[in-house]
């Protein structure tokens, strides 16, 4: 059994449409030979003068590329700021839960706690900015 693909039921229902299409190609070429090979050797020209001119201008989306980049490198430092910035938070609040359970606190835990009080402020401070 013969295997049916996209191309070989295009073949079938387009081969005398095809066949045409080549026979009156090929009488064209065959008739015209030097204009055909002239544009032809035209066309190559001007590829080949586009490839090297207007082609090989810069392009101005890269820089808009790199900026977008740049934006979203800015963005993840600021998700990783902002991490490190929760995960202090949450030790320092740890430590202060530590601190509160004791029955007695000595000078340096209090100034221990001052200090994470304050540095829980600033936190907080810098955060709405």
């Amino acid at each position: 059994m013969k295997k049916i693909t996209v191309f070989s039921a295009l073949q079938n229902e387009f081969s005398g449409l095809i066949g045409q299409i080549s026979s009156s190609l090929s009488g064209f070429f065959k008739r015209y030979p030097r204009p055909v090979f002239s544009l032809m050797v035209i066309l190559l020209g001007i590829s080949t003068l586009l490839c090297f001119t207007l082609l090989r201008m810069e392009s101005k989306k890269a820089p808009q590329e790199k900026k977008a980049l740049l934006k979203v490198e800015s963005g993840l430092n600021k998700i990783g700021t902002t991490v490190s910035r929760l995960r202090r938070t949450l030790e320092i609040r740890e430590a202060l839960k530590v601190l509160l359970t004791k029955d007695t606190l000595s000078t340096q835990d209090s100034l221990l706690m001052a200090g994470m009080i304050t540095e829980l402020e600033r936190a907080s401070h810098e955060k709405n900015n």
